[in-house]
């Protein structure tokens, strides 16, 4: 004959929270990994655009012996999927690139915009504001370019 205590095989109430709380714990470093991954294929986007936009630089330099204004730029506006909005500034006889975040589709809150000049000096330009935007480099003061930065090495690898 069957017993009450042989009949009765499931899961105590216990020994689903223990589990459903190790989901949770899982879920959450998971979650937090994949929204670095993402800002991380995001920068990488700026951060190419900034690469195309200097080799266009350079082939018109090795033809002209000069490099392009601003107004003469034909290189990338935006960039591929429009999440970093470039913008150059003549320096002298070179050139800053900048990518800035488009605040609408996405803000990067540690690494901000992403410089190059022509020499090949890679700088992050700031964090954001507590309004979401973005301080500019003052293409003017050449001196921003020689500052280290430390977020540049995190953020540019």
């Amino acid at each position: 004959m069957l017993t009450r205590e042989k009949l009765s095989r499931g899961f105590t109430l216990i020994e689903l929270m223990i589990v459903v709380a190790i989901a949770a714990i899982i879920t959450t470093l998971a979650y937090s990994s994949y929204l670095s991954q993402i800002s991380n294929s995001r920068r990488s986007e700026g951060m190419n655009a900034l690469l195309i936009a200097a080799s266009q630089q350079e082939q018109f330099f090795t033809a002209n012996s000069r490099y392009q204004t601003a107004i003469e730029f034909a290189g990338p506006q935006i960039s591929e999927t429009g999440l970093y909005g470039l913008t150059i500034a003549p320096i002298g006889a070179g050139y800053i690139l900048t990518a800035t975040p488009t605040v609408a589709v996405w803000a990067d809150p540690v690494c901000g915009n992403f410089t190059l000049s022509n020499i090949g000096r890679r700088l992050v330009t700031g964090d954001a504001n507590q309004d979401g935007a973005f301080p500019v480099l003052n293409p003017v003061n050449a001196a921003q370019l020689i500052v280290a930065n430390a977020d540049a090495v995190e953020c540019w690898p």
